[in-house]
């Protein structure tokens, strides 16, 4: 998505993506609608410092500079001519990765991925604040793993839970997975890349659905939505 971006609308700032980290030296299977396997994180626990990263960088300006930090990494070609993207092999570190796009000497754009800041822990958001008593409204709860800054961390496998009490029932719970290992009807499923979504049904009578996420170290979150009574 990100390089289709950058050759459609020929944007200004380029755009950082990792191959994943916990893939390393592993062949890219690509696909017709997916020439890369890269991901825009510079969070990856559990990752040994020093691991070679292979990094992208898409830009439509001729060239780009990497910087880990405040050091430069090299320049590489980019744009049309190189199909927007420019490709480098860098250790991976606790500094930002910035790439700054440029034409000539000139710097036209910059993009940054920010390195962790502080400790993990779980984040739970749900795209409305209310639902209807008619046993079908739906809330859909983003579940993620952030560091202090709010940057979602590339964390798969830990397990995390949801526990729904009151006027409404756990409809799914799953993840990106492309080989998931669970049923979207357990109330239990790994992380995949710091996420995973649940989705929480209303009960056909009025009054307030609790929800109990957990995922270990991580912490726990809980969630009260008001369930109201259908207008008449």
């Amino acid at each position: 998505m990100a390089l289709a971006r950058t050759v459609w609308t020929r944007a200004k700032n380029p755009e950082i993506a990792v191959r994943p980290l916990d893939r390393a030296g592993e062949r890219v299977h690509k696909a017709a609608w997916r020439g890369t396997d890269a991901v825009p994180s510079w969070i990856w626990p559990g990752t040994d410092p020093g691991t070679r990263a292979q990094v992208e960088v898409y830009s439509y300006a001729p060239s780009v500079e990497l910087f880990l930090g405040d050091r430069s990494l090299g320049t590489r070609r980019a744009g049309v001519a190189h199909g927007c993207v420019a490709r480098f092999t860098v250790p991976y570190g606790a500094e930002d990765l910035t790439a700054v796009a440029r034409v000539g000497d000139r710097a036209v754009g910059r993009a940054a991925l920010p390195a962790q800041q502080g400790a993990l822990r779980l984040r739970v958001a749900a795209d409305r604040e209310s639902l209807t008593a008619n046993g079908q409204d739906l809330v859909f709860l983003e579940l993620e793993v952030v560091d202090e800054c709010g940057n979602v961390a590339m964390v798969s496998d830990t397990p995390v839970s949801v526990d729904v009490e009151g006027a409404g029932v756990l409809a799914a719970l799953g993840s990106a997975d492309p080989r998931p290992t669970t049923s979207y009807d357990q109330s239990t499923t790994p992380l995949y890349r710091g996420r995973a979504l649940a989705i929480i049904r209303a009960s056909s009578k009025p009054g307030t659905v609790q929800v109990h996420v957990r995922a270990g170290e991580l912490g726990e979150q809980r969630l009260t939505l008001p369930v109201e009574r259908v207008a008449r």
